[in-house]
């Protein structure tokens, strides 16, 4: 399958890079880490991803307050670094929620939920979901949920690649809906202006031996009820892209991404209505995919971090300031 084999190059990748894990300097080389925010102490947060040190100990938290990374102590057990995981910032109780992935070198994937409350990791023990990779997260702060969607089942099994929606809520994950977007890999951020969670493109599974698998364009929406296809024009079809809300414009912004022809270095922006493609100039991080982004409201910055660029794993990255992309130094 593309997606597997994409991922298996991009982890050899890594290992050609670099042989040592990130130093105590800066998280080093990554492809699809989290990249949060946490608005208790105003800081971005970038945990897990592919990178050195991926088949060897545990997850890592590392802090951006806008001039330097500090890899934050963790006390206690915690969680085996992984990859394909997903997390989100529950700021109503200012804890990561993160939930499975793949781990080690056997790449074994995992159905366990954890949590870190800035010290320390705890795992909780609901693991109703089962096991999964790729998935996609994002709070809901409006209705205090973590909210998580679909993602792959690997190795293969019979049928489509899960639709499903589920909550958590502090203690425990809920199945909320059934129905919504094709079971995908995809991007998914909460929109704090219109109270949305938006999903956006992606792939799905292959529908059969030796032929390609879908990707899309799509936009769909969660209201904490069901799902809605908000558009089906915008960017064009693709998928390892990554989508921040920009709370200060309004607007979901999205960045590059990857299809059968290779990797995008287009931007977008998402209203709640339509998309509209950003004409940027100057300097930008160019093709690229597997990178992560957030928005930093204390600064009025969405950052960009790592991914893949030009075949290569990266560990640069970028602010966007509403009107051009800097490359930060550090």
């Amino acid at each position: 399958m593309r997606i597997v084999a994409a991922f298996g190059l991009f982890i050899a990748a890594v290992a050609q890079q670099a042989a040592t894990p990130p130093t105590a300097a800066r998280p080093g080389l990554r492809s699809q880490p989290a990249l949060l925010y946490d608005e208790q102490h105003q800081r971005l947060l970038l945990i897990d991803g592919t990178y050195p040190a991926v088949q060897r100990g545990s997850s890592e938290v590392w802090s951006w307050d806008g001039t330097q990374w500090t890899l934050l102590p963790a006390s206690g057990l915690a969680p085996t670094a992984r990859h394909a995981s997903a997390a989100a910032y529950d700021s109503r109780r200012h804890k990561v929620v993160s939930f499975a992935g793949r781990l080690g070198k056997a790449e074994e994937i995992k159905a366990d939920t954890w949590e870190w409350d800035g010290t320390r990791w705890q795992e909780r023990p609901d693991t109703v979901i089962g096991a999964r990779d790729h998935h996609m997260m994002a709070y809901d702060a409006a209705r205090g949920r973590t909210v998580l969607f679909g993602g792959g089942l690997f190795p293969r099994r019979p049928g489509l690649w899960p639709a499903d929606t589920w909550e958590w809520d502090g203690e425990r994950w809920s199945q909320a809906a059934t129905e919504g977007p094709v079971g995908r890999i995809a991007a998914m951020v909460y929109d704090s202006q219109r109270r949305d969670v938006v999903l956006f493109g992606g792939v799905g599974r292959s529908p059969g031996p030796g032929q390609p698998q879908p990707n899309f364009n799509d936009t769909w929406v969660w209201n904490g009820k069901a799902w809605r296809m908000a558009s089906a024009e915008g960017p064009a079809v693709r998928d390892r892209h990554a989508i921040a809300f920009d709370s200060k414009a309004g607007v979901v912004l999205l960045y590059g991404g990857g299809t059968r022809a290779g990797q995008l270095d287009d931007m977008w922006q998402w209203d709640g209505r339509r998309w509209s493609q950003i004409a940027v100039t100057g300097e930008t991080p160019g093709k690229r995919e597997l990178h992560a982004m957030a928005y930093d409201p204390a600064r009025g910055r969405t950052v960009l971090y790592g991914g893949n660029h030009d075949g290569k794993v990266v560990d640069d990255m970028w602010e966007w300031d509403g009107k051009q992309w800097t490359r930060v130094q550090y």
